[in-house]
């Protein structure tokens, strides 16, 4: 299957998704975030670029919004959308008459589904899954974090999170870890 008609099909499915858990959202509670980080994305270079880098930065910034609308005990469910700066590099091509330095920005923007599930107090635990389109091909992935809101309304909130992730690639996984902070809209019944 194409990365093109992949895409839209994941797009039509988070659409669909999204029409059918409305009915239940309009009941319940909603939450709607926002979120930017910054962090690092340990990955084989090399093995990523299919060569030997000769310049390479690792810095990853995150930027995602979530969208929970369905409870289920104590969990709430909901579809993430985002986008990830993983790492740059630059390899060296080979030419017989001149050095030749290629550059390339890995990223690729995702849709996931999303479980979030409280412990201890205020903190909570998310787990996420689903795809990342990069640039003509499709990998698989999950992320996984902690975080802490910080109540400034009842109905607003900044969330703090740490998170991890792993996107699986035939060539060299990546493995981001990054700390983000949102801005959180509680909106339906409060708790």
């Amino acid at each position: 299957m194409s990365s093109s008609i992949f895409r839209r099909a994941t797009f039509a499915v988070a659409l669909l998704s999204l029409v059918l858990i409305m009915p239940f959202a309009a009941r319940a509670q909603v939450t709607i975030e926002v979120h930017g980080g910054v962090g690092y994305t340990a990955v084989d270079v090399d093995g990523w670029s299919q060569g030997t880098a000769v310049n390479w930065d690792q810095f990853a910034v995150p930027v995602y919004a979530q969208l929970f609308a369905l409870q289920v005990g104590a969990a709430q469910l909901g579809l993430e959308v985002g986008y990830d700066y993983f790492f740059y590099y630059e390899v060296r091509i080979p030419d017989p008459f001149f050095t030749v330095i290629r550059g390339r920005d890995v990223e690729a923007t995702r849709v996931h589904a999303v479980a979030r599930l409280p412990v201890g107090g205020r903190a909570f635990v998310e787990a996420g899954a689903g795809p990342y389109f990069f640039d003509g091909f499709t990998n698989l992935g999950a992320t996984l974090a902690v975080g802490l809101p910080i109540g400034l309304t009842p109905r607003l909130a900044l969330p703090i999170k740490l998170r991890t992730g792993l996107v699986l690639d035939e060539d060299a996984s990546l493995v981001p870890l990054s700390l983000s902070v949102g801005l959180s809209y509680r909106a339906g019944g409060l708790r």
